[in-house]
């Protein structure tokens, strides 16, 4: 191989390799708040080499002396995971000897076909998708404010809007939202990537990066040789099981600590969980290609 690409969301990024470094860098910057915008995005490029260099598509890059193209996307969704490998073809073009990682995020980021696009357009989840995660799904129905707003300035009157949607959505969480729906949207998804990526004769792996994509039985549609763990791990709860709190990001005040199994958030891997996870990779690598 001579190149590997990564697709997917901010454990694919990198995010949380190093969060003292990467805040310090960022918002923690002494001269942050007296930076102009060009700046600010100078120092989150600064970040972003950061995290590519300290995350599993460069270590599993190195070990078969390859370089890196890391296109994971801080806070996506899965839709833009599929959009971002068609467009990366047809822009730039996967290469003989390419390999590909896909790394999968919560089903719930992608929007839902049947909620009006201004409402879609303009949720604080990139997707525009009921929300970031089940965890966060949970705590919608019992504690939180569903509806968050990004630019709710160019409404005049969101707040009409938005009352009727912090009312809907935990209404729907209630009586409308279905696993089933997300299976069969996830199968098609799953699909015509591995098709479209085995019509260009380019390997590649899957893998789940903190939820499953199929909460219910895995659609025999889909080849499930080169996707790793499915239906029983994912990187988070793979790192979760060496009982090591140093494999998951430091905590600081954008993050949480681990406090249980069932309460704790779905914390980024450290460096260290990055180079472990890489491990796991190159051992299911060297099972499904090298048999």
């Amino acid at each position: 191989m001579k190149r590997v690409i990564s697709f997917g969301d901010s454990f694919t990024a990198g995010l949380g390799t190093d969060r003292e470094y990467e805040e310090s860098v960022l918002g923690s910057h002494p001269d942050w708040n007296k930076m102009n915008s060009e700046q600010k995005e100078k120092q989150r490029g600064i970040a972003a080499k950061y995290r590519f260099n300290n995350c599993f598509t460069k270590f599993f890059a190195d070990n078969f002396g390859a370089t890196q193209i890391n296109l994971g996307r801080i806070g996506c969704g899965n839709k833009h995971i599929l959009n971002e490998i068609f467009r990366f073809d047809i822009q730039e073009g996967f290469q003989k000897d390419d390999f590909v990682l896909i790394g999968f995020t919560s089903s719930l980021r992608d929007s839902l076909p049947y909620w009006p696009d201004v409402v879609s357009n303009n949720l604080m989840s990139q997707g525009g998708g009921l929300t970031w995660s089940i965890k966060e799904l949970i705590n919608i129905v019992n504690y939180s404010k569903p509806v968050v707003w990004e630019s709710k300035e160019n409404f005049q009157h969101y707040d009409k809007l938005d009352d009727f949607m912090n009312n809907y959505v935990k209404d729907y969480i209630i009586n409308l939202h279905s696993e089933t729906y997300y299976d069969y949207y996830n199968l098609n998804l799953v699909n015509i990537i591995q098709k479209f990526l085995e019509y260009r004769n380019i390997n590649y792996i899957m893998f789940d990066a903190f939820e499953p994509m199929f909460q219910n039985e895995i659609p025999k549609e889909i080849n499930t040789k080169y996707y790793w763990e499915i239906g029983k791990k994912n990187i988070w709860s793979y790192l979760w099981d060496f009982d090591d709190e140093s494999v998951y990001e430091a905590d600081s005040k954008n993050t949480t600590t681990i406090v249980g199994r069932n309460e704790n958030v779905h914390k980024h891997p450290s460096r260290k969980g990055h180079e472990l996870f890489t491990k796991e990779l190159i051992k299911f690598y060297e099972s499904v290609y090298r048999i």
